[in-house]
């Protein structure tokens, strides 16, 4: 048996599949006690596997993402260290979550090199999307206005699946079903079960009535169709056969999602009030309208103006944004609803420059590995864990699905996949 099935590799991996299966249930993991057992599990795991590696004197996988990683967790612990941030507490906790983001992306890269592992973490993925996207359509069919049928969280929202919110429901599945996309261009008939239960998967989406959630979805498709149409094998362009089949089956998986989509939703019912919602995003009339986050971002530029190289501190948007609203309110804002604006405004210039660094470096990295991808699931894979990121980043210009650990543990695996160059075999 080599190195990288060795115990400490098997036990971080399998923190790896633990998390993909077990965070999205307790509302994504973002009631505090799940989320600080999923962060404390996911740091105590690689502090072991990083101090046996050390002792074993095993050369480690460098990646490129690391020094963006590495700078934001520097920087942002800094705000907490000399007192930059407004809320010390509010940060550390911030800052202990991203710290195990971090580290499931190094699990990732250092334990699932293997073809065999990067496949069956793709698998585990999408078999979770599945999974929670039929519970949502289940517990819509047999709504009572309690999650699981008995639990009444203790959170606002519109309650969809096992969240508390039916735009958090749509941010993980906008991460999470994208690879599903990315398998089944690369697949063609091998997949049909997969086709579709995906398509099951993706109406559930468009049913919790999340318009972010529909574009983001959206966006990731368009983004499998429109990167697999350049997409190489080993670095060979494809044959004139080959480039045939693809254009099919992009062609037929535009489709086939669209038929489904509208199909399902007739059968629910669902049709006219998904189209009536849609409809709001273009004439600003919704519970939380787009006239509101305009609202909100005209005071949140503000914030950036008083605080722009350094920021509030991470994770204080909410406690700082209150002495920047004019008009009376009844209403408690604690985002953003703009990941970006929010980010800058938290960590400041030189945090937002961090973010756009580690982005500009994912994509780099990803493009790269894609175009050397020495078959159809690799190209697929990669296609996929792209496209989850491509429509999360679309999603976060009007909401903020990342302030949830189960989305960003995907993420943080997605990120991996798409880059990590993988072992021979």
């Amino acid at each position: 048996m080599t190195k990288r099935f060795d115990t400490s590799d098997s036990l971080a991996f399998g923190l790896l599949l633990a998390l993909l299966i077990l965070t999205p249930w307790p509302l994504g993991s973002r009631l505090p006690w799940a989320s600080m057992l999923a962060a404390g599990t996911v740091i105590a795991v690689g502090a072991v596997w990083m101090a046996g590696a050390l002792i074993r004197g095993r050369r480690l996988a460098w990646h490129p993402l690391f020094l963006p990683i590495f700078a934001f967790l520097g920087w942002s612990g800094l705000q907490w260290a000399v007192g930059m941030t407004i809320y010390a507490h509010a940060t550390a906790y911030e800052w202990i979550r991203y710290l195990s983001y971090g580290t499931v992306f190094a699990l990732a890269v250092q334990t699932a090199r293997h073809p065999d592992r990067a496949r069956l973490l793709a698998k585990v993925i999408i078999v979770m999307a599945i999974a929670v996207g039929l519970f949502g359509l289940l517990q819509f069919l047999t709504w009572n206005g309690l999650l699981y049928w008995v639990y009444d969280p203790p959170y606002d929202g519109t309650r969809f699946g096992p969240f508390n919110n039916r735009n958090y429901f749509a941010g993980y599945m906008v991460a999470a079903l994208a690879p599903a996309f990315g398998l089944i261009l690369t697949g063609g008939r091998r997949h049909a079960l997969l086709t579709a239960l995906t398509g099951l998967a993706a109406l559930s989406v468009f049913v919790c009535l999340s318009r972010g959630g529909a574009i983001g979805l959206a966006t990731a498709l368009v983004t499998v169709v429109v990167l697999g149409r350049g997409s190489t094998l080993g670095g060979r362009p494809q044959s004139d056969n080959a480039r045939v089949r693809s254009s099919r089956g992009r062609a037929l998986l535009l489709i086939g999602v669209f038929v489904a989509l509208v199909a399902g939703l007739g059968l629910l019912q669902q049709l006219d009030p998904v189209l009536t919602r849609l409809e709001t995003t273009l004439s600003f009339e919704a519970d939380v309208s787009l006239s509101n986050r305009f609202e909100i971002w005209r005071h949140a530029l503000t914030m950036a103006e008083d605080r722009p190289f350094v920021g509030f501190g991470l994770n204080t948007f909410g406690w700082a944004f209150p002495r920047y609203r004019r008009e009376p309110t009844s209403s408690i804002v604690m985002h953003a609803h703009n990941e970006y604006l929010e980010m800058l405004i938290e960590t400041g210039i030189v945090g937002a420059a961090i973010c756009l660094w580690f982005v500009v470096v994912l994509f780099r990295e990803a493009w790269r590995r894609l175009g050397v991808a020495r078959s159809p699931w690799e190209r697929g894979l990669r296609l996929g864990a792209l496209a989850g990121w491509t429509g999360t980043m679309v999603y976060s210009l009007t909401d903020f699905p990342t302030i949830i650990p189960a989305i960003n543990y995907v993420l943080a695996m997605l990120a991996a996949l798409a880059t990590t160059k993988l072992d021979a075999g």
